[in-house]
């Protein structure tokens, strides 16, 4: 498994989704990386991901976050799949970045309750 941490009974108040039984949130935080921390890192590149990965990294960027209740369906939805496991081919220590229209983004991505990324620091 991806280094992952169980948080059972606190997901509600870590994302915000009480009511949801199976919550999946996707966030991103602007990163001010020095050029160095920047060549050290191995980012997402978003053009070289899906258009469904896209669209939820989109959102992340632009609203802060993408979240999404699993209730109604039986497995985590294909996109978010492929995204987990790309963030497990890109983690470093929990943490992931993504480069999005020439900036770097922290991720953090919590499936259910398990924790896949969290922000650094």
């Amino acid at each position: 498994m991806i280094g992952s941490t169980g948080l059972a009974g606190c997901l509600s108040s870590i994302n915000g989704s009480a009511g949801c039984a199976r919550p999946a949130t996707v966030e991103a935080k602007k990163a001010d990386l020095t050029k160095s921390e920047a060549e050290e890192i191995s980012p997402i590149n978003f053009e070289q991901v899906t258009l469904e990965e896209q669209e939820i990294l989109e959102t992340a960027v632009e609203e802060g976050q993408y979240k999404r209740c699993l209730d109604d369906v039986e497995y985590t939805p294909e996109p978010l799949q492929r995204l987990r496991k790309r963030i497990g081919e890109h983690s470093q220590n929990m943490h992931v970045y993504l480069r999005y229209d020439e900036s770097h983004y922290a991720l953090a991505l919590i499936i259910e309750d398990q924790v896949y990324a969290q922000f650094p620091g």
